[in-house]
């Protein structure tokens, strides 16, 4: 299966969808393009006042002065893959339109370290490869948001081994991809507090080296950086409803949560049993239902399990018991093998149960 993301900042057209269609992958692989995030240019200067945060190309190598470029960019990569898919191959694609000439020259890629921002800054469009004054929030050779963060090292914190790299001659399409970048994807996917993105690093050893790209401020279609990862979704497990146990959604139909009661009281010479569920589907409710323990209508617990994972990335759930026998509740997210558990004495009224941290999201 192929997918298409569109990013927040830009829109897909017909020309992509149709593009990444047409990639080939193994029996049940997914294929995800993204449009770069972010991406901006370091410009070597020791003041920290340069900057393109909202240019029209980023660069990597020297300038015909000297100056050292290095590119960064940044994708949204766990906002588009399903947490806890397997990445089996990871691809860049940048346009090239400025170079300082068209001899071939290697382009690296290198996983950054540290955060970074991009600004509203703008480089000259008549001499885009000295960019623009720094703007607050942008990334400069000295700052990672200007004016008050700062990188560790001047020109970026980044990994020194080498992710992926291409050789660039004039202006056209390049890619790049390896193993490496395929493992950096899988990173970021599995811990999104660790994803900055790349840095590009040009040729550094001589002038006139320069490679400039689009970024994603460019208009139209075509052209912006493009991330392409082919991965394999992971294995979903769902609720399987029975007589005591109450499936409940996440998503429509998809029969996350799975809840169980087990009921057991010492008084009248002492009984026990699973509590019987009563789904509420037929009536629109999905989130939440009801069991009963000694009969069909005299219900006892009504119970909802709500996703609070854009207030606090935990689901929430809500429990009312309408008695005084000791019971343990027990919620499991399929998905995550979590388990959401409480036990209530005998003897004493069941109190409601409002638990915004009960499970987390991922």
């Amino acid at each position: 299966m192929v997918r298409s993301f569109v990013s927040s900042r830009l829109l897909f057209g017909a020309v992509l969808v149709t593009a990444t269609s047409c990639l080939a992958a193994p029996v049940g692989a997914e294929v995800v393009s993204l449009k770069s995030a972010r991406d901006t240019t370091l410009y070597e200067n020791l003041a920290g006042t340069s900057s393109n945060g909202g240019g029209l190309f980023f660069f990597a190598g020297r300038n015909d002065n000297g100056g050292v470029r290095r590119g960064l960019v940044y994708f949204d990569v766990s906002g588009a893959i399903p947490h806890g898919s397997t990445v089996t191959a990871a691809t860049l694609s940048l346009s090239a339109f400025y170079t300082s000439d068209d001899t071939p020259r290697s382009v690296e890629l290198h996983r950054l370290l540290n955060a970074w921002g991009e600004g509203a800054s703008t480089d000259n469009p008549g001499d885009p490869g000295n960019g623009g004054n720094a703007t607050e929030g942008d990334a400069t050779w000295v700052h990672t948001f200007y004016p008050t963060r700062v990188w560790n090292t001047p020109g970026g914190d980044f990994d020194i081994s080498i992710s992926g790299a291409a050789d660039v001659a004039g202006r056209g399409d390049y890619s790049w991809t390896s193993t490496r970048m395929r493992d950096d994807v899988q990173r970021w996917l599995d811990d999104p507090t660790s994803n900055f993105g790349w840095l590009l690093r040009g040729e550094e050893s001589a002038p006139s080296t320069s490679k400039g790209f689009f970024t994603h401020e460019r208009a139209g279609d075509t052209g912006q950086p493009l991330l392409t990862v082919e991965f394999t979704p992971p294995v979903i497990e769902r609720c399987v409803p029975d007589p005591t146990t109450l499936c409940l959604d996440d998503a429509p139909g998809d029969q996350r949560f799975a809840v169980r009661i087990h009921f057991a009281s010492d008084r009248n010479g002492a009984f026990a049993g699973d509590a019987q569920a009563v789904a509420l589907g037929d009536h629109g409710i999905s989130h939440g239902g009801l069991f009963w323990f000694f009969s069909a209508d005299n219900p006892e617990v009504l119970i909802k399990v709500l996703d609070g994972c854009t207030s606090n990335q935990h689901f929430w759930v809500y429990f009312s018991a309408a008695t005084d026998v000791g019971l343990t509740l027990d919620v499991l997210d399929e998905h995550t093998g979590q388990h959401y558990q409480r036990t209530f004495p005998d003897g004493v009224a069941v109190p409601v149960v409002q638990q915004v941290d009960a499970l987390p999201c991922s």
